[in-house]
């Protein structure tokens, strides 16, 4: 019998952990370039603009930004502010300067209802008569919260910030990023910034032939490089059996990366276009 009141109650616990820890699931294909202050979902068709100090997530100073994960805090916090579970989170971080703060960005298929007792309270922020987004201020867990919803045609962009309550700089950022994402409209096709320039007369077509390209289902990012300053000039997403990519490039020299979306370089190597 009290084997049997054992075997329960692990099941018991571990039922209440997996509820606790159900929801807010990551979109997976999320696309974050240090050097392009841009998020990018193809398989979604969802762009946000971000700022460029939201760069990759970095283990060794633990800022920055993850497309793959979301932290304990950040799901206690969305939960607090009853955001529906079937929400799915695009990304989670910390800028990589200062000031220092998080932010969490999801996608809500559903419209808002305005009568729902889950948005009471939320206040319209305007410009004009123009209603660019829902937020609400208020403090929980001992962070300063500022919790802003987006409306689109077709869904709704939810972005959480939260910083200590005594941080000095108020807020900093969130209503620019909103109001950033307010104005961009829904993109049915999505383009990355190109590495075609406009040098017809000097430039070459180059085929680059990507090594360790095996997997026909991941995604994979490569990008070009200025090795002369080490500007990020452009990239591209590749998925199913690519193993190749062909660029217009002017006379120069190079440096190409092939990563995982996570950032984690695969290949790399350098290219010179002579004059």
């Amino acid at each position: 019998m009290h084997k049997v009141r054992n075997i329960i109650f692990a099941q018991l616990v571990a039922s209440l952990l997996l509820s606790g820890c159900s929801g807010y699931k990551v979109l997976s294909s999320g696309v974050m370039v240090d050097g392009d202050p841009t998020y990018y979902n193809e398989e979604s068709q969802i762009v946000l603009d971000v700022f460029g100090d939201y760069t990759r997530y970095n283990e060794d100073t633990e800022n920055g930004f993850s497309t793959t994960k979301l932290d304990r805090l950040d799901k206690k916090l969305l939960r607090k502010l009853k955001v529906p579970k079937h929400a799915k989170a695009l990304f989670s971080g910390t800028p990589d300067t200062q000031p220092f703060y998080n932010i969490v960005a999801l996608v809500e298929q559903n419209n808002i209802d305005q009568n729902s007792s889950r948005y009471q309270g939320y206040k319209q922020y305007m410009e004009g008569n123009h209603l660019l987004y829902y937020y609400n201020k208020c403090e929980l867990m001992n962070k300063r919260i500022y919790h802003a919803i987006i409306p689109r045609a077709t869904a709704n962009i939810h972005l959480l910030y939260y910083q200590n309550t005594d941080d000095e700089c108020v807020y900093c950022d969130i209503e620019r990023l909103a109001k950033m994402n307010s104005y961009s409209p829904e993109r049915k096709e999505i383009s990355y910034p190109s590495t075609t320039f406009s040098a017809p007369d000097a430039a070459e077509i180059v085929q680059i032939e990507i090594p360790q390209r095996k997997k026909a289902d991941h995604l994979g990012i490569v990008k070009f490089y200025d090795t002369s300053n080490l500007m990020l000039l452009g990239f591209s997403v590749i998925e199913g059996n690519q193993n190749t990519l062909t660029f217009s490039l002017p006379p120069g020299n190079y440096n190409w990366k092939y990563t995982t979306l996570n950032g984690r370089i695969l290949a790399e190597d350098t290219l010179t276009i002579q004059y």
